[in-house]
């Protein structure tokens, strides 16, 4: 049996299972020649499978890095460290994840085959937002024309909500929201969302909230409930601004508003002993 002059272990990792828009990546290289002979002239070739929505930070216009070593001796490391920007224009619409890779190859070990690749990967997701809404009962006003509530917006999710302007009548700085009447579609308006300085730009943190009033016109008792985030092209929920990693819990709870309120009162029953 002949042994294997060399071989080569390879891993790229970042650390990471998860991460939001906007953070950046350190990850690090590493290839160790298992072998009894020195390897020459490596080539290391660095993927981002993701670009452009992870991309390098120093060249955002490449998606691929090749560095050589020119030689690698018997059990030798080499080390090379990086980062790796994941775009603020990212959306679980376009990638769910990265999974990046890195491949190296011998092209100048005499007497050694120099077709082997060997290869490794890192694969870290894309936090996505989750965007619920509520009611606060205490925030209905009904003055039997109108109704003036409330609508307060979080984001339970463990990435960053921002919408996809200039796609599906969304912007950046908003997000629509419809209202039900007895549920039945009755109207559209935007949730405006605030700006984040560090972030120069508009969108909603992980577990941060944002609340606005609205008012609607109501000439009778009926039921409300809001949907945020809608596609209001036909009112479904699953395809809104935001790419969300659930999109089935948008729309808030029931509430009624304009009915009577009755008081119960329960007979007082006297004994005698």
């Amino acid at each position: 049996r002949v042994r294997q002059p060399y071989t080569l272990q390879v891993s790229k990792t970042d650390g990471r299972a998860l991460a939001d828009i906007d953070e950046t990546l350190q990850y690090t290289i590493a290839v160790t020649n298992t072998g009894w002979v020195t390897v020459t002239d490596l080539h290391i070739t660095d993927t981002l499978m993701g670009w452009p929505w992870i991309f390098f930070p120093d060249r955002p216009g490449e998606g691929q890095r090749v560095f050589t070593l020119p030689a690698l001796g018997p059990r030798a490391t080499a080390l090379i460290s990086l980062s790796a920007q994941i775009s603020r224009s990212a959306n679980l619409s376009d990638v769910v994840g990265f999974t990046n890779t890195v491949t190296v190859r011998s092209f100048g070990t005499s007497g050694v085959p120099t077709a082997d690749v060997f290869d490794g990967l890192d694969t870290t997701a894309l936090a996505g937002p989750d965007l619920i809404a509520a009611i606060p009962p205490d925030s209905v006003i009904y003055d039997g024309h109108t109704v003036t509530f409330t609508v307060q917006v979080t984001n339970v999710g463990p990435g960053t909500a921002r919408p996809l302007a200039g796609t599906l009548q969304c912007a950046a700085h908003w997000i629509p929201i419809g209202f039900l009447i007895d549920n039945q579609p009755h109207s559209t308006d935007y949730f405006g969302l605030p700006y984040l300085p560090d972030y120069s730009d508009y969108g909603l943190r992980p577990g941060a909230s944002v609340i606005q009033t609205f008012t609607l016109p109501l000439a009778e008792p009926a039921s409300l409930k809001v949907t945020i985030d809608p596609w209001i092209l036909n009112w479904t929920p699953e395809r809104g601004c935001v790419m969300e990693t659930n999109e089935g819990n948008n729309t808030t709870q029931e509430i009624w508003i304009g009915l009577p309120r009755y008081r119960l009162f329960l007979p007082l029953v006297l004994r005698n002993w």
